[in-house]
């Protein structure tokens, strides 16, 4: 089964949902020093207009971001060791997961939202490259071996 089939499962889309919240939670967390200083800052900044800004915004990105996330899942089984090409290849699936967010941010009209994700955006890709493997973890979970 690909993300794609099993986010088209109302049961099973919450689930990954939720777990991608609990990932990025996570992340943000774990971030040290200023830069993490600044994205727990503009994450708090970002809860405080919405409160579910987290889960909406994968609501909203999971549409475009599940056949990317596909084609890397489908990759790093091809190579035999899935954790192994994830770790390898950070800097390439943080690209095109931003891609995605670029793409998705510059249609947006909330000037507020706008600019905080521009003020954020230039440390993302260090912060999503730290997480790619417990993105790894979130789709071996959901996806199997």
């Amino acid at each position: 089964m690909t993300l794609v089939e099993l986010l088209a499962e109302p049961a099973s889309k919450n689930e990954v949902v939720a777990d991608c919240v609990r990932v990025i939670e996570e992340e943000v967390a774990a971030r040290p020093g200023f830069s993490g200083v600044a994205l727990r800052t503009g994450y708090k900044a970002f809860q405080k207009m919405r409160p579910n800004v987290t889960r909406s915004a994968i609501v909203r990105l999971m549409p475009d971001m599940a056949p990317v996330l596909d084609q890397h899942w489908a990759e790093a089984g091809a190579s035999g060791d899935r954790a192994a090409w994830f770790d390898t290849q950070r800097g390439r699936v943080a690209d095109d997961l931003l891609a995605v967010t670029d793409r998705l941010a510059g249609r947006s009209r909330n000037a507020v939202l706008l600019r905080l994700y521009k003020s954020l955006r230039g440390s993302a890709r260090d912060h999503v490259m730290a997480g790619v493997p417990r993105l790894a973890d979130l789709l071996r979970l959901h996806l199997g071996a």
